[in-house]
Formats: structure tokens, sequence, C-alpha cells
């Protein structure tokens, strides 16, 4: 269950990335899609990257095991990307605050291409009713770039 900045937990419709997304236990500050403002600007804006680092994480992961179910290694993602085998084993272990460069290589080496949304946090509230999956709006703001 995640914890909102008052230490009351979410119930399992409020509580974000509640699908089959891998948990995070380890972060204080988690949006509270229902009532984003019940957070200080500088707890939205944590929120913010933890749910960056997240969905990076996560966008990646799930390619890395439709890959894996494919034949892939972790041995063949070092040795694409010229890294130590051990430092693809703790980028694919959990989030980390990967620099834009380790998401391009990591998307890279899965044969993945990376694109990024950023979107309004009124239209998460709406996208979320219908959309049926933690804070992915229906309908796409167009404020996105993708890389």
């Amino acid at each position: 269950m995640a914890v909102s900045r008052n230490g009351e937990g979410f119930s399992e419709e409020q509580q974000p990335f509640a699908d089959d997304r891998p948990v995070i236990t380890s972060r204080k500050t988690v949006l509270n899609p229902a009532n984003p403002f019940d957070l200080t600007d500088r707890e939205q804006a944590d929120s913010s990257l933890i749910s960056a680092q997240y969905e990076a994480y996560y966008a990646i992961y799930m390619l890395w095991l439709r890959r894996r179910s494919e034949g892939m290694t972790q041995r063949d993602i070092a040795e694409k990307l010229g890294r130590d085998p051990a430092w693809v084993s703790r980028a694919l272990s959990g989030p980390r605050n990967w620099t834009m460069r380790t998401l391009g290589e990591l998307a890279h080496a899965l044969e993945g291409h990376v694109t990024i949304t950023v979107r309004a946090v009124e239209d998460m509230a709406e996208g979320q009713e219908s959309a049926g999956r933690g804070l992915r709006p229906v309908q796409d703001s167009g404020a996105g770039e993708a890389i």
C-alpha cells in the first residue's frame, strides 16, 4: 500500500500504479491522483520525478521481459552496450535515477524506442477513470516530445 504525506494509505482504487507493475516500497512521496494538490509544491515536484523514474524503469523492464522471453540475456545487453553484466543487472533490478543517455542506451540495447509525454495534472484524473490504468489519460495533450 502506498503511503501519502500524512501517513495514511491509499485504497486499491486510489493507489498509483495499482496494476501489474513491480512495487516500489522505499519512496515516501507518492502523488495521490484523487487529490494531487494535498502535497506541497516541493512534494509535487518530487512526486513527478519519482513518477518519471518509475515510468522509465517500467517501460524498460517490460521490454526486457519481452526480449528475455525471446532468448535475450543480460549478457547480450552488456555486450551490446560495452558494459559490465553487473551494471545491467543493477539497472534492471529497480527504478534508478537514470540519465537520458542511460535510458536511451537501454532502449537501444533492447531494440526499443523512447517516447516521452508530459500531461497537465487536470487531465490525469479525467483519463484515469476511463483508462483503467495508473496515471495514463485517454487523450494525449500533445505536449510531449519524442526522443
